[in-house]
């Protein structure tokens, strides 16, 4: 077995030869419209239901184990990358505890050691994270939704939608969002001349944390 570093470096190299390769081929192939391999969309299965149901990494290589017979499923390294190639979104990789206490962001971007369980951040004469996590960002990834006729079609949901007075059957039936779409917009203390949700192409973007696995 490689580690994880090496393992990286393989799927760099094999990655990079393998897109030259790739993209020499379809020049006049339109934006979003690639041709996936049999290995892509195995890959998108998968990386659909780690995400779906917050798959540990651990879990995620004990699938890849447990059906190598069947699929040949790239490591959760590699899927990461994939489909950050294939969703033109760009992961941003954060360091972490080795033990997934914290990431080192915020008040703890410059410590040398996890404050729970004391594990020092990076590897021993290299100052290379010894565990990341990738994070990726809200803002292409909306703007994504706008690269799809379909989903745009489904984002005018929002615009379209019909209060009916003393029902709620949906999240715009809501006080909260009925009262800020009579609101105008503030932005650092500066009231706007539009109101929150005005635009058809608004997106109201609501927010759920809880714990996680990583």
């Amino acid at each position: 077995m490689i580690g994880p570093d090496q393992e990286a470096e393989l799927w760099a190299v094999r990655e990079s030869r393998r897109l030259h390769i790739f993209y020499a081929a379809q020049t006049d192939t339109a934006p979003g419209n690639e041709v996936l391999t049999e290995t892509d969309r195995d890959n998108i299965r998968a990386f659909k239901l780690k995400m779906m149901s917050n798959m540990s990494r651990d879990v995620f290589e004990q699938m890849r184990w447990a059906f190598r017979h069947k699929l040949d499923l790239s490591s959760e390294w590699a899927v990461m990358h994939r489909m950050a190639i294939l969703s033109r979104v760009e992961p941003v990789w954060y360091s972490c505890c080795v033990n997934s206490c914290l990431a080192y962001t915020s008040n703890d971007s410059e410590a040398e050691s996890c404050r729970f369980c004391h594990e020092p951040r990076y590897t021993p004469h290299t100052r290379k994270p010894r565990r990341l996590f990738p994070y990726l960002p809200i803002i292409p990834r909306l703007q994504g939704y706008f690269q799809n006729p379909k989903m745009v079609e489904r984002l005018l949901y929002r615009h379209n939608y019909k209060h009916k007075p003393g029902t709620i059957a949906d999240v715009f039936d809501g006080v909260h969002y009925r009262t800020l779409r009579k609101k105008f917009v503030v932005r650092d203390g500066e009231t706007l001349t539009h109101k929150y949700f005005d635009g058809k192409y608004d997106i109201a973007l609501g927010a759920c944390t809880d714990g996680f696995l990583l």
